[in-house]
């Protein structure tokens, strides 16, 4: 038998699913963008309020380490 708890926990649960969907989105569309140049990585807080400043730190740190394996992939290509 439910209760009146367990539906405000089904509630909050949903809702918490929901905001997180939200940020993934967000942040994917971000990266996108940045990868694009559309945006810097710096404008991010100014498009995606809604991601937090350690949301932006991984996305700062994804992109690094994306760039320096596309570094290392051209140093490759170039040397052979």
């Amino acid at each position: 038998m439910m209760t009146l708890f367990d539906d405000e926990y089904y509630k909050a649960f949903e809702n918490d699913i929901k905001q997180d969907s939200a940020k993934e989105v967000a942040r994917n569309k971000a990266v996108f963008m940045i990868q694009k140049g559309k945006i810097a990585i710096d404008e991010i807080a100014e498009y995606f309020p809604e991601l937090s400043e350690e949301d932006r730190k991984e996305m700062d740190s994804f992109l690094l380490e994306e760039e320096d394996v596309k570094l290392k992939l051209d140093e490759f290509t170039n040397r052979h």
